[in-house]
């Protein structure tokens, strides 16, 4: 029993030492570790897969350096680790948001001017992304987004006119949900594209 307590005892000697020398950088590690699952659960492999590699390179040099008990240039790469994934993170979450609203553009009324361009600035950030600058993806997919939402919205707010329309030629016919038909021409003042047609497609639904 004395004898494998003192092997135990002896066997932490290593870590020991290493701690008296200097701090573990174990929150480095497991930062680095976190944010480069998180960038590959958001594709960013797919789209940014240098920053990717670059990223699990610095974590593979701060382990290497870790073993090696040279604690500062461990955590000196581990933070660079961190650094690059948390970068490739925003750029794919930004170009994933920007397709699905691309998407929902496409399906709710195929190819038109307001897709055109937001698909032209969606090119514009994979071509960002082809030259390492992924600060400019990042505002281009953001702007991609935006000026999709956009023409989303309006979209909407045209069907949801037409349905207004509709419900004014029937008007006695509706006036028996006077708080939804109130709800969704608040929605439609307020330019709140999908909000409005949504509420004049269940009063309509609802009543027929």
């Amino acid at each position: 029993m004395q004898i494998a307590q003192r092997v135990c005892i002896f066997s932490l000697f290593p870590l020991l030492f290493i701690s008296a020398c200097g701090q573990l950088p174990i929150q480095e590690m497991s930062d680095a570790r976190q944010v480069i699952s998180a960038a590959y659960a958001a594709n960013a492999d797919h789209y940014v897969s240098e920053q990717m590699n670059y990223a699990e390179q610095q974590l593979h040099q701060a382990e290497y350096f870790l073993a090696k008990k040279s604690l500062e240039k461990a955590r000196a790469h581990a933070v660079m680790a961190k650094k690059h994934a948390l970068q490739a993170h925003h750029a794919a979450a930004a170009l994933n948001r920007a397709v699905t609203s691309l998407d929902k553009l496409k399906v709710l009324q195929g190819k038109n001017e307001g897709q055109n361009k937001s698909m032209g600035l969606y090119q514009q950030a994979l071509n960002a992304v082809k030259k390492g600058d992924l600060s400019e993806t990042i505002y281009l997919a953001d702007e991609t987004y935006r000026q999709a939402e956009a023409a989303l919205n309006e979209l909407y707010l045209q069907r949801a006119q037409q349905l207004s329309d509709r419900v004014k030629q029937q008007n006695s016919h509706y006036s028996a949900d006077g708080t939804l038909l109130k709800r969704a021409q608040q929605a439609q003042q307020k330019r709140e594209g999908k909000k409005a047609f949504e509420l004049f497609n269940i009063l309509i639904n609802t009543e027929n």
